[in-house]
């Protein structure tokens, strides 16, 4: 199973081909799921229980595992792990680098496959979940694959609200949908982003969300759009410096010719994972967009004002005017 995993992961990280790409994904889902006994045809288990919180929804451990069938999204983020781990190598020489990996799921993703680049004088971890399914699952996954050296933490908690004991190098969180709906990526930044040291890293670093005029026949030949605005950044960097950032309503206008054209206005999400590795519109189900609900007659509209709720349900709300 090491040499399967090891093997996994080099084509992950490594290759550009998409089909090569899916199938080493797929067959990383499955071996996780052999080793915690995940099966998908079991309805009634707690791995297919999410739970709502006060600041969005921590989804359930299955669906978190099948975040590991996205290709694109495992791949980038990986890659983007493994950059920002040797950039803090870098920045802090001789120094054991402390992680913080908010929202593992049942097999802790992000940071498993990497584990074996790494000695455990260089590395501290400190993995956390809302579900009692992940946290023994991914407790499994390690023993499977003697990670145990390592000495890790596991912490079952609401990572919104959780406090670390000291300041950490690195934290990891992808705990997002597209626009930042529903889950608790936002507030688990605002939360962690100012527990990082100096000179540390939050993967993934920011996340735009914008709205964009399309015309939905043409998205996927030759595009035809027209950029509004950004309506929501979160940086991690910014929140660091200034815990007590909030999110401004944010007008758009409605183009005339938006209205000539009759285009739809959908919002429109960009992951920044670390460095160059990234995803943007289309290459995985948080980057997808988002149709504008309750629907408005563009035509009719000459403006729209979004706010970005943060509540049991993050969500934006938009009046038209």
């Amino acid at each position: 199973m090491k040499e399967k995993l090891n093997l996994l992961t080099q084509i992950i990280l490594n290759d550009e081909n998409p089909s090569n790409l899916r199938a080493a994904c797929f067959e990383l889902y499955a071996l996780f799921c052999e080793i915690v006994g995940l099966k998908e045809d079991v309805e009634e288990t707690q791995a297919h229980d999410g739970t709502i919180l006060s600041q969005g929804r921590a989804i359930s451990p299955f669906q978190a595992a099948l975040c590991v069938r996205e290709y694109k999204r495992t791949s980038q983020f990986l890659r983007g792990v493994l950059a920002a781990i040797n950039e803090l190598k870098n920045r802090f020489p001789h120094k054991k680098i402390e992680i913080l990996y908010a929202g593992i799921g049942p097999f802790a993703t992000l940071i498993t496959p990497l584990l074996d680049r790494f000695s455990p004088d260089e590395l501290d971890l400190t993995l956390l979940d809302y579900h009692d399914f992940s946290i023994g699952a991914a407790k499994k996954i390690f023993q499977v694959f003697e990670l145990e050296r390592f000495n890790p933490e596991f912490i079952r908690t609401d990572a919104c609200s959780y406090k670390h004991p000291r300041q950490v190098h690195l934290v990891i969180s992808e705990t997002m949908q597209n626009a930042l709906q529903n889950e608790t990526q936002t507030a688990i930044t605002l939360n962690l982003a100012p527990q990082i040291c100096e000179n540390g890293i939050f993967v993934p670093q920011k996340i735009f969300v914008e709205a964009v005029f399309v015309d939905l026949k043409k998205e996927f030949g030759e595009k035809e759009r027209i950029y509004a605005d950004r309506i929501l950044e979160l940086d991690a960097e910014k929140i660091k410096q200034n815990p007590s950032l909030d999110f401004p309503k944010v007008y758009v206008k409605i183009p005339n010719k938006a209205k000539e054209r009759d285009l739809d206005l959908r919002l429109f999400t960009e992951i920044r994972i670390f460095d160059s590795f990234a995803l943007k519109d289309y290459q995985s189900s948080i980057s997808y967009p988002v149709k504008i609900r309750p629907y408005f007659d563009i035509k009719t509209t000459n403006s729209v004002e979004f706010s970005y709720i943060i509540d049991e349900k993050p969500h934006f709300e938009h009046r038209v005017f």
